[in-house]
């Protein structure tokens, strides 16, 4: 009798420890799997100059770059780094001049796109999350880890006065006009009648590049942003600004042909 209870505790905690495995295993899982989806990419960040020109680059004190248009440093960890970038000077004989030498914090986990502008300062375009899937277009953030939460895109306000005491805003249409043209051009079906349109705006008004930006984001085809970029440029107030434009592309190929077409304005 006392064998036969015996054996019987031994068979119940059999049942029970066989129950807890079966619990705390998926559990295991769960969570194994829910962490390693964020925090197990190594950052990225991708440098260009306003007008697509070639320079070189020094990154975290290492070795100087090759001469390029666009340099790129990947599997970095999120953290703060020296950068110090050279471009030729157009004296003669040329000689090398540093134009942007700071700290940069890059971010955990991102694809980080940045541009040195006309006034040779770095400016962050955009910024990806989970960037192993980037495919060339935007990624909604739906990580529930600290930096996912807090992960948005640069999408800037029209009326945003990032040039200090420059009057280009006192010049500029005003918001309310402004947000009556942005209305009339994004109830437009076809996307040609929307760039016409927005030339329109163009001619008629001086414009912001935020409030250009705000136009680009009515357009669905690069094709069509690139167009209506263009051609508005000389219509800017803020033309230094102009790489603020930029995160509404989905291609860098886009944003190289507009910083192209930048460099040959300038030129002439």
């Amino acid at each position: 009798m006392v064998k036969q209870h015996y054996q019987n505790r031994i068979f119940m905690k059999t049942i029970i420890m066989k129950k807890l495995l079966y619990l705390i295993i998926p559990l295991f899982f769960l969570f194994n799997n829910s962490s390693s989806k964020c925090g197990d990419v190594s950052s990225s960040f991708n440098l260009s100059l306003y007008d697509g020109g070639n320079f070189t680059a020094i990154f975290n004190n290492g070795e100087s770059s090759q001469v390029t248009d666009e340099i790129e440093y990947n599997n970095i960890e999120a953290g703060k780094y020296y950068l110090k970038v050279i471009k030729e000077s157009p004296k003669v004989p040329a000689v090398p001049d540093v134009i942007f030498s700071d700290y940069i914090i890059i971010p955990q986990d991102c694809k980080v796109f940045a541009v040195i502008d006309e006034s040779n300062r770095l400016y962050i375009y955009k910024k990806i999350s989970d960037f192993s899937h980037y495919t060339g277009s935007r990624h909604n953030c739906d990580c529930n880890c600290e930096y996912c939460q807090k992960c948005i895109y640069k999408t800037g306000k029209i009326g945003e006065t990032e040039t200090g005491n420059d009057d280009c805003y006192s010049k500029s249409m005003n918001e309310k006009d402004f947000n009556d043209a942005l209305k009339i051009i994004s109830d437009k079906q076809f996307e040609a009648t929307k760039v016409d349109i927005g030339k329109q705006v163009a001619d008629a008004n001086t414009l912001t590049c935020a409030q250009l930006r705000e136009m680009l984001k009515t357009l669905s085809f690069e094709d069509s942003k690139i167009q209506l970029a263009e051609y508005a440029y000389d219509k800017l107030c803020d033309p230094k600004n102009f790489m603020k434009v930029y995160d509404v592309f989905s291609f860098e190929s886009s944003i190289q042909m507009l910083q192209q077409y930048v460099s040959r304005k300038n030129k002439n």
